[in-house]
């Protein structure tokens, strides 16, 4: 799988942005302060968060119908990120700041977009068989979205 997986990640830049982010997340401590993280790697972390939202903005645009796989990985990475203990989930006030904390904490809600969005990518691919990587997109998807981290998505949306 290694040798399918580096190629894969050093071929894309929004791909290497989104193992990154990835990467920060589980490098930044947990027991971070409430308002703002102060350690590089979550400030590294949002640089590339920053850097995955823009250029998947920028490749749903230019691939249309044809998203590439890169492009659903990148979007997968979003997901993954939001789905982490949340410090503000006893917050139920929808106002900006609340907002700024979740995109700097993460948000159940927004990882339930992001879902979705996986979903609506595939259904354009023609389902999960036709995703590259020799099944290794399929498996991460399953872990990620099928699996424990929404137990109550509509599995009769994921037609795919």
């Amino acid at each position: 799988m290694k040798a399918l997986l580096v190629p894969f990640a050093l071929s894309d830049p929004a791909l290497l942005s989104g193992i990154l982010l990835s990467a920060c997340r589980s490098l930044a401590p947990q027991d971070r302060q409430l308002i703002a993280p102060s350690d590089d790697y979550s400030h590294m972390a949002l640089r590339y968060k920053h850097e995955c939202i823009q250029a998947t903005n920028k490749a749903i645009t230019s691939e249309g119908m044809g998203v590439k796989d890169a492009t659903i990985a990148v979007v997968l990475f979003m997901c993954a990120d939001e789905v982490r203990p949340s410090q503000l989930s006893f917050l139920k006030v929808d106002n900006l700041l609340i907002r700024l904390l979740q995109f700097l904490y993460g948000s159940f809600e927004t990882s339930l977009l992001h879902a979705g969005a996986i979903i609506k990518m595939i259904k354009m691919r023609g389902g999960m068989q036709n995703l590259g990587l020799g099944g290794f997109l399929r498996q991460l998807i399953s872990w990620c979205i099928l699996g424990p981290n929404f137990p109550n998505l509509d599995m009769t949306m994921l037609d795919i």
